[in-house]
């Protein structure tokens, strides 16, 4: 019967560090790729403001620096997100997830790469080619850029979907341990216990 109960106590504690890790690792999922779309956004605005400021060479130098900065950002963050980084704790992705990096309907994979590939063209352009005409910051600012967003939430939901169901299951199998140990104890006052107590009883 201790056995038992000890069994069940350390798988319930290797359970809950399970659950711990888990969500750990989720909140840093959800966390990076909820910042694709900050970036995303704060790249449009650089892009922007690198046109509008176009003939302020101060001001344009330190609007490319960071546009660079945050082009640098964003492909790493979907470089982890697509394959796993380990060092940002990042797992590699699901079956679901690689749908929508890599599937013919979203295909986010790609969109970020487009979308990355004309900020990089923009950041590195000429100070005669920064107008509101210009073909990359069109690109950027239009519908290339929404459906982007679009598909960015629907990435940062199917994490939530994921880490939710993974926990969830985590927590009822946890409370089927707890419950196991607490009808061990019942079983053992019952039957070890009790029938103990009667027999010093009898001696007595």
């Amino acid at each position: 019967a201790l056995s038992i109960l000890a069994v069940l106590s350390l798988l319930s504690f290797f359970l809950l560090r399970a659950i711990i890790n888990t969500e750990q690792t989720s909140a840093a999922v959800i966390n990076v790729s909820g910042r694709q779309r900050m970036l995303s956004q704060r790249i449009a605005l650089y892009s922007l403001r690198l046109v509008v400021a176009n003939g302020d060479k101060a001001e344009s130098k330190s609007l490319r620096r960071e546009l660079r900065k945050a082009i640098a950002q964003m492909r790493k963050a979907h470089k982890g997100l697509k394959s796993g980084d380990a060092e940002r704790g990042l797992p590699r992705p699901s079956d679901e997830i690689k749908t929508i990096y890599f599937g013919s309907d979203v295909n986010l994979n790609k969109q970020v790469h487009h979308y990355l590939k004309h900020a990089t063209k923009l950041a590195k352009a000429k100070e005669s080619e920064l107008t509101l005409e210009n073909k990359e910051l069109v690109f950027i600012l239009n519908a290339s850029s929404r459906r982007l967003h679009k598909s960015l939430d629907g990435a940062v939901e199917q994490y939530e979907e994921e880490s939710e169901f993974t926990i969830a299951r985590l927590q009822i199998i946890l409370f089927g341990f707890i419950a196991l140990i607490l009808m061990t104890l019942l079983a053992e006052s019952l039957f070890i216990f009790r029938p103990l107590i009667k027999d010093r009883k009898s001696v007595v």
